[in-house]
């Protein structure tokens, strides 16, 4: 991390790349403590966790803002985001380069929402421990084959998260069904094309290797193996709840396209945090 400045606040801990500007770290720690001190229930939540901060990733990385590991691959709730801050002025650019404020607190509300997801949910305790010796030994590693490894991966995945809660799933489900089934195929690809990085069709693709097809609903199988996109879509969701708005225009759009699972991620957040969010709505659909 080169010149490496650290803070602990509430047994959360910051570490800064010495090129993040005051600015942003300033912001970063703020917006962690206002949803720490807003919460007034499993405070154990924010223990232990890290921040990792950078102005910039590696170019392999470079299009991520920021990233979380499964807790079976990390033992620590570390979370990593990049501030993208421009390190010096570009002389031949006829737009100046500014840093994006804004989406560096959503990036850090939507990585916190990765840990919230996976903090709170109870994966079986012998699919943790496999894949935990598989992933400690580089000898055992070797001994396993990719289709054994994925399927115990894929196991686990299906169970780590509030967002594979029967609740999460079926508001997700109706979410996906009401704005893409029986649709054509040019108009949900208009809408995959605006989604994004949110396409339900997002998959983990060692995993996964046929494609979700929304026209025809979504049943049990293409469920699970939207287990990605449900995942990522519930932590941008805990991120708007709780404040983050880098583009309105993308937030007016993910939250009208899941409708029911934002009601969802916002009832577990005042469950498990005790953060009553404003503007809560009836779900649209019964299930």
């Amino acid at each position: 991390m080169g010149n490496k400045i650290s803070a602990t606040k509430n047994s959360i801990v910051f570490n800064f790349e010495g090129a993040v500007k005051r600015q942003s770290q300033d912001l970063i720690k703020n917006t962690v403590l206002d949803v720490y001190d807003k919460s007034c229930k499993n405070q154990s939540f924010f223990e232990g966790l890290n921040f990792n901060v950078y102005s910039s990733f590696d170019n392999k990385n470079k299009s991520k803002f920021g990233f979380t590991n499964y807790p079976v691959m990390d033992n620590w709730k570390n979370i990593y985001i990049q501030t993208c801050e421009p390190n010096q002025p570009n002389s031949f650019s006829i737009v100046p380069e500014y840093t994006n404020y804004s989406r560096i607190k959503e990036t850090t509300l939507h990585e916190l929402g990765h840990i919230f997801d996976f903090y709170f949910a109870t994966p079986d305790p012998q699919v943790k421990e496999q894949l935990h010796k598989i992933l400690s030994s580089k000898e055992i590693c070797e001994k396993v084959s990719d289709e054994d490894f994925y399927n115990l991966l894929r196991e686990y995945t299906s169970q780590n998260g509030l967002s594979d809660s029967d609740e999460y799933k079926e508001a997700w489900r109706s979410d996906v069904e009401r704005e893409f089934k029986g649709k054509s195929k040019t108009k949900n690809n208009i809408k995959l094309d605006r989604l994004a990085y949110f396409a339900p069709t997002l998959k983990n693709e060692n995993m996964y290797k046929t494609d979700i097809i929304l026209n025809d609903g979504i049943n049990e199988d293409e469920l699970q193996q939207a287990d990605r996109a449900r995942e990522e879509v519930f932590a941008q969701l805990f991120a708007y709840a709780l404040g983050g708005s880098a583009d309105r225009s993308d937030k007016r759009l993910i939250t009208e396209t899941y409708k029911n699972s934002y009601e969802v991620v916002k009832k577990y957040i005042t469950e498990y945090l005790a953060i009553e969010i404003s503007n809560q709505q009836k779900l649209d659909t019964k299930f």
